[in-house]
C-alpha cells in the first residue's frame, strides 16, 4: 500500500484512487467522492457524516492505510461516521 498522496487501489468490483485531497470510489452500486472537507456518497441503503478529515477504509479482501489520511472501508450496505478524524464504513458482508 503508499502512503503517499496519491493510492489507488483496484479491488474485485470496485475502483478506489486518492489524489491530493480528491478521492473517488467506484464500487458496484455505489459512487464516492471526496474534496477538500465535502464528502458525497451514494451507496445503497447507507448513512455518510463527517467531522473530521481521516478516512479508514477496509475492503472486502483487502487493507488500505494512508498515512496523514488512513482509509478503512467494509463493503455492502453501510453506516458511515467521521468523528473527530477518523471514518469508519461497516458495510454489511
Amino acid at each position: 500500500m503508499s502512503c503517499e498522496i496519491v493510492l489507488r487501489q483496484q479491488l474485485k468490483n470496485s475502483n478506489v484512487s486518492i489524489h491530493g485531497s480528491v478521492l473517488r470510489q467506484q464500487l458496484k452500486n455505489s459512487n464516492v467522492s471526496i474534496h477538500g472537507s465535502v464528502l458525497i456518497q451514494q451507496l445503497k441503503n447507507s448513512n455518510v457524516s463527517i467531522h473530521g478529515s481521516v478516512l479508514r477504509q477496509q475492503l472486502k479482501n483487502s487493507n488500505v492505510s494512508i498515512h496523514g489520511s488512513v482509509l478503512i472501508q467494509q463493503l455492502k450496505n453501510s453506516n458511515v461516521s467521521i468523528h473527530g478524524s477518523v471514518l469508519t464504513q461497516q458495510l454489511k458482508k
